[in-house]
């Protein structure tokens, strides 16, 4: 039972890691029939430099993975769910987040755990809720690049758009009030392995353990991205990935599917943003750096 579940919790952690969601189809989008509007190059450009320069926001996320294991005599279905929302202050180098994680597999109790993490003063504060743990708070130091991996998560758009093997304008959109260009995105392999592999990598050391190629295992993926019309700042950024890993079981006619997509909204740009440190942190652990 250990490779299986060591395969199954691996595909998991990916499938958290690439930002999951609600499989809802996206909606469809008005061309652009303005002959002014800058062209695709153009928005791309404008749009890197636009958030290199942005000092704060604030941000939701909702994700969800399915799972389903079938081609054997026992198939199931496993479904995560993840909603939460922050704050990220990258002039001050603080970030805030709230999470709730629902999970609910067949024959076993649904699992409902929460996590409110801080940055402050190049440490990560982490406060963890779990059925069988309670709660506590958890510290670790950060160092630059450790940083940079952290605000990454929760930045929309950022190098999925800069590194795209193909994009697409697909036209314009009213977003929440702010006109928007939609550009679709087909990432590139070598960006995604690099950005797993600094993410999460006892995941993938633990993939190549069980003699499995990442690359292989993605069947699709796609990325959306609403970029505002006057700022070129990122509005939305919708992920959806397939995957399939072949013999979860050790026999090569089982498989595992799994479905992640989700949605990363942005908002108050560059307005001033409060990340407090609670008090009851004082008592954190230290654990190592990740």
């Amino acid at each position: 039972m250990k490779q299986p579940m060591v395969r199954f919790l691996v595909v998991l952690l990916l499938g958290t890691l690439l930002f999951g969601a609600p499989g809802a189809a996206w909606p469809a989008v008005a061309a652009d029939e303005d002959g002014g509007a800058p062209s695709l190059a153009d928005i791309i450009s404008m749009a890197a430099e636009a958030n290199g320069k942005l000092q704060s926001f604030k941000f939701n996320v909702d994700m969800a993975v399915v799972m389903e294991a079938s081609g054997g005599t026992s198939p199931a279905s496993v479904t995560m769910v993840m909603n939460g929302a922050g704050a990220l202050d990258m002039g001050g180098k603080r970030m805030q987040t709230v999470m709730t994680v629902v999970m609910d597999a067949p024959g076993q109790p649904r699992f409902e755990s929460q996590a409110e993490s801080y940055v402050v003063d190049g440490w990560m504060y982490v406060k963890m809720t779990l059925p069988s743990m309670g709660t506590r708070w958890v510290k670790m130091r950060l160092d630059e690049d450790q940083w940079q991996l952290q605000q990454s998560q929760f930045s929309p758009g950022g190098e999925w758009l800069q590194t795209a093997a193909e994009t697409r304008l697909l036209g314009s959109e009213d977003l929440d009030g702010t006109p928007t260009y939609v550009v679709e995105v087909v990432p590139n392999m070598e960006t995604l392995m690099k950005w797993l592999s600094h993410q999460q990598g006892g995941a993938m050391k633990d993939l190549r353990e069980a003699g499995l190629d990442v690359a292989r295992l993605i069947k699709r993926m796609s990325v959306k991205e609403w970029i505002a019309r006057d700022s070129y700042l990122f509005m939305r950024t919708d992920i959806e990935v397939a995957m399939e890993v072949p013999g979860i079981l050790g026999r090569e006619s089982e498989k595992l599917s799994v479905l992640t997509s989700g949605v990363v909204r942005a908002y108050d740009h560059n307005l001033p943003v409060s990340i407090v440190l609670p008090d009851d942190a004082a008592s954190a652990i230290e654990a190592p750096a990740p």
